[in-house]
């Protein structure tokens, strides 16, 4: 049975990691990791690493949660299938507003950044077969550039 979408947060990680992109000024990147070929075995993890850095008027756009306002759009590039999907689900109900805080009232040049580790695979719930695809994050209009990887058969 597919993954209620609440239950994608377990596969994603929010720490600090040396594989994590530098963040933008205010925006969000993605990279496959430090020095990684984008090409992973049908069947194992494939982790994606962001960033995300908002300053008051996308923090108050988030409603002051980066992670989840991080919107990553995977397109299979061999097949017509795609989707998109929130990195984080948040415990808030929705419609409920911004958090109480999310005014930021600090100094323009305020910035508040997340880094953040998503197992591709498990998240998107991907075919066990080879492929091509494309990912790409969002954060409200601020996007991250296009990835390639190439899911393969084990040597």
């Amino acid at each position: 049975m597919p993954d209620r979408p609440g239950d994608r947060n377990r596969h994603v990680e929010v720490r600090d990691d040396d594989n994590a992109p530098e963040a933008p000024d205010v925006g969000v990147a993605i990279q496959f990791g430090v020095n990684v070929d984008p090409e992973f075995p049908v069947g194992k993890p494939i982790h994606l690493y962001g960033t995300a850095q908002g300053d008051n008027a996308l923090l108050k756009l988030c409603g002051g949660q980066l992670t989840t306002a991080v919107l990553l759009t995977l397109i299979r590039t061999d097949k017509t299938a795609g989707e998109t999907a929130v990195l984080m689900q948040s415990d808030r109900r929705p419609g409920a507003g911004p958090e109480p805080d999310a005014d930021v009232t600090q100094d323009e040049d305020y910035r508040e950044a997340v880094s953040f580790r998503v197992d591709l695979a498990a998240f998107f719930d991907l075919p066990k077969e080879p492929g091509t695809y494309t990912i790409e994050a969002a954060i409200g209009p601020h996007f991250s550039g296009r990835e390639e990887l190439e899911i393969v058969q084990p040597k």
